[in-house]
């Protein structure tokens, strides 16, 4: 490692720097209640104030899920544990009932 300097600038000259071994980001495992396992884009069931959503889940951080309600324009952050994932004829008829609102 170099340091120059001229006048006002310093210039640091490094050839390389190796911080442990780095692994490629993936993203996180997690599961609903029921021990089911989540991925982007699986229809969930959520709670949110009084009430029950469906929503769609948009991301998937490495403590939390980002889900976004079919009815309303927002999204919430919420711990896989507060989710059920929705299968089955009966959720995916009210999905697509209500997916183009």
């Amino acid at each position: 490692m170099k340091i120059a300097r001229t006048g006002w600038e310093t210039t640091l000259f490094v050839k390389s720097i190796t911080i442990g071994n780095v692994k490629p980001m993936t993203e996180p495992k997690h599961k609903d209640i029921l021990g089911q396992d989540l991925a982007s884009g699986n229809y969930v069931a959520v709670p949110h104030r009084n009430g029950l959503h469906i929503c769609s889940i948009i991301k998937i951080t490495p403590k939390q899920l980002r889900v976004k309600s079919l009815n309303h324009t927002c999204s919430w952050l919420k711990y896989p544990n507060e989710t059920v994932l929705l299968s089955g004829p009966d959720a995916l008829v009210y999905i697509l009932k209500h997916a183009g609102k």
